[in-house]
C-alpha cells in the first residue's frame, strides 16, 4: 500500500490510498494491464479514474500501475474477462496480495 499527498501551494489537499503493481514492460503482466487500461469507460460506466499510470520511459522500463482502492474491483473484473490464464494469474495473485486468500 503506498500513500500518496498531493499539493497545491506546498499544503497537502488529498491524501489517497494505492494498490501498486508494478512490472516490466516486456512481461505478459505489463500486456494484461494495458489491454484494461485501454478499454477506457467499459459498458458498465466503469473505468480507472482516480488509478494512476506512470510513464515507462522514465522508469527504465517498469510500469507502475498506482489502482485506487475503489477500482480494485474493476481491476480485477477486467483481468477476469480477459479469458486468459496469465490474466486470471495476475487477478489471483493481487487478490492473495490483498487479502491473503487464494481464488478457485
Amino acid at each position: 500500500m503506498t500513500k500518496h499527498i498531493f499539493f497545491e501551494n506546498n499544503m497537502p489537499i488529498v491524501e489517497k490510498n494505492y494498490f501498486d503493481i508494478t512490472c516490466h514492460v516486456i512481461s505478459k503482466d505489463y500486456k494484461n494491464l494495458k489491454a484494461i487500461i485501454n478499454q477506457g469507460i467499459d459498458s458498465r460506466l466503469t473505468g480507472f479514474t482516480l488509478s494512476k499510470i506512470n510513464n515507462p520511459r522514465l522508469y527504465n522500463g517498469k510500469f507502475i500501475f498506482s489502482v485506487d482502492y475503489s477500482e480494485i474491483e474493476i481491476l480485477i473484473r477486467r483481468l477476469l474477462e480477459l479469458n486468459n490464464n496469465d490474466a486470471e494469474r495476475l487477478a489471483d495473485d493481487i487478490i492473495y496480495s490483498l487479502y491473503g486468500k487464494e481464488t478457485i
